[in-house]
């Protein structure tokens, strides 16, 4: 079959994408990176090989890449010594006659923010689609940007076929050997336990996107497919997917969690609570 190279598999949505993965192409051998022996077994349980490493690792993470027929980074959104790590990986791949690797990066939808961190909606903001020509304005210097636009330049390059799938808000439970709850709930549940409620910034009229866990797992699980059915005809930035279903406010959000944590006996009330921008710990823009 074909052998696959997976960083994120102890993680929320690498491991979900390992279990379904496993269900999809039982053959395939899957070479998983794992920082804490602790974890080995659940990683064989769900059929893949750990490889001991972190993502500091570059040389081993190298190694890998350039045995893989495709790489899928499902762990780190932001560091670019990683993401050249498995580019040169894959170039070493393509260079050695094994033919085009593919490469699948998890990237986030915070790189389309605003930057306004007044709680308020503002009806002048820009509402990005993952239309080739919005993907061209990714620069450098927005959220998770440093990655996605040097990596979408690489895509440009031929020694790889590039991927990037931006999910929103991820929520619901994973599937996966080890980590099953979102970061989205634990930084709230961090923040709300502080302050005995749910908090929000200002009116909450700022709007959020989500996806549920099995959406994207189904949307990477295409997206394999395409990566691994042959050379694409499409461009990078035409191969860059925002992974998303809905949209909602963030005092909408708030008052969703706050029944929900208060019907568990943590908090005193179901009522979330507007707090500023520098109550929040963020500058206000």
């Amino acid at each position: 079959m074909f052998t696959i190279f997976l960083l994120g598999a102890t993680g929320y949505i690498g491991g979900s994408i390992l279990v379904e993965l496993k269900n999809v192409y039982p053959d395939a051998t899957i070479n998983a990176l794992i920082r804490s022996p602790s974890h080995n077994d659940a990683i064989r349980a769900a059929g893949a090989h750990p490889v001991q490493g972190s993502f500091g690792d570059l040389d081993v993470i190298e190694e890998q890449a350039s045995k893989a027929d495709l790489v899928i980074n499902a762990a780190d959104s932001d560091t670019i010594d990683l993401m050249n790590a498995i580019m040169r990986g894959l170039k070493r791949r393509k260079e050695s006659g094994a033919g085009t690797p593919s490469f699948i990066h998890t990237s986030g939808g915070g790189v389309f923010l605003d930057g306004t961190m007044s709680g308020k909606y503002h009806n002048d903001s820009k509402v990005w689609t993952d239309d080739e020509e919005d993907i061209k304005l990714i620069t450098p210097k927005m959220l998770h940007g440093q990655v996605d636009a040097p990596l979408l330049k690489a895509g440009e390059a031929g020694y790889a076929n590039t991927y990037i799938i931006c999910p929103t808000a991820v929520h619901g439970i994973g599937k996966g050997p080890v980590a099953k709850i979102t970061g989205i709930y634990r930084y709230i549940w961090g923040a709300t336990l502080e302050i005995g409620a749910v908090p929000y910034i200002g009116e909450g009229s700022n709007v959020t996107s989500f996806v549920h866990v099995d959406d994207v797992v189904a949307l990477f699980i295409k997206v394999i497919s395409l990566a691994l059915a042959g050379p694409p005809t499409t461009s990078p930035y035409e191969r860059y997917f925002i992974a998303t279903t809905e949209d909602t406010t963030y005092e909408e959000f708030a008052n969703a969690c706050a029944k929900a944590i208060h019907a568990t006996g943590k908090i005193p009330t179901a009522v979330p609570k507007s707090i500023t921008a520098e109550e929040a710990g963020m500058p206000l823009a």
